[in-house]
């Protein structure tokens, strides 16, 4: 009788040979075509990818892999998602990105199909307001400063990265006499990180 040696479980490329199993058998006949080279395919699986529209939150960001198809791994197989190398992340606000993965797990291919995701960067909310002011009729034109405050910036962002200007508008730019002017705030110089924001402003009056 004889047996095969060099079976393998795992994708790759090997020799497989034949021989007796005893040493009688040996002695009294030869095996031809004792070598045989075959591959082991790995498995094609379709990746699971999570939520596609993510927001601003001034850090490179994409959709990661969160599962494969049920019943796709074989009995006793596990991935670790963690070690998945995602290229094509974004930090701005936008639509059209796409995000693929390059490299394979050992036995498992990624389906051409579930490679890559295309995903959108929605803008983060933010908020700016200005303090009511008071000051004294003194027959000047009125020194329009403020205080303002921003509430939902975002990692390094800053107010003058948003906005680097801010105009109070008409009433407060022509304020001089005695009396109650509306402040109406906007964008008179709009920053590098503007479009990341969907701008609300709360406004008072002076």
């Amino acid at each position: 009788s004889t047996k095969v040696v060099g079976e393998s479980k795992d994708a790759g490329n090997y020799t497989a040979y034949v021989e007796f199993v005893n040493d009688i058998d040996k002695l009294n006949y030869t095996i031809s075509n004792i070598f045989q080279e075959y591959t082991i395919s790995a498995k094609v699986i379709n990746a699971v990818w999570g939520n596609s529209t993510l927001v601003y939150n001034d850090k490179d960001q994409s959709p990661k892999i969160i599962d494969f198809e049920s019943n796709s791994l074989c009995e006793g197989d596990s991935l670790d998602l963690g070690k998945i190398n995602y290229i094509g992340k974004q930090i701005n606000a936008g639509t059209g990105y796409t995000v693929t993965i390059t490299e394979n797990f050992k036995n498992y291919d990624i389906s051409s199909s579930t490679s890559s995701c295309e995903f959108q960067i929605t803008k983060a909310p933010l908020t700016i307001r200005v303090e009511n002011k008071e000051v004294e009729y003194d027959g000047g034109k009125f020194d329009d400063s403020f205080n303002v405050t921003a509430e939902g910036l975002l990692g390094n962002d800053t107010l003058s990265s948003v906005i680097s200007q801010i105009y109070y508008g008409d009433e407060v730019a022509n304020a001089q006499n005695a009396d109650t002017y509306q402040i109406v705030l906007s964008a008179k110089q709009q920053g590098v990180d503007y479009n990341n924001y969907t701008v609300t402003y709360e406004e008072g009056k002076t």
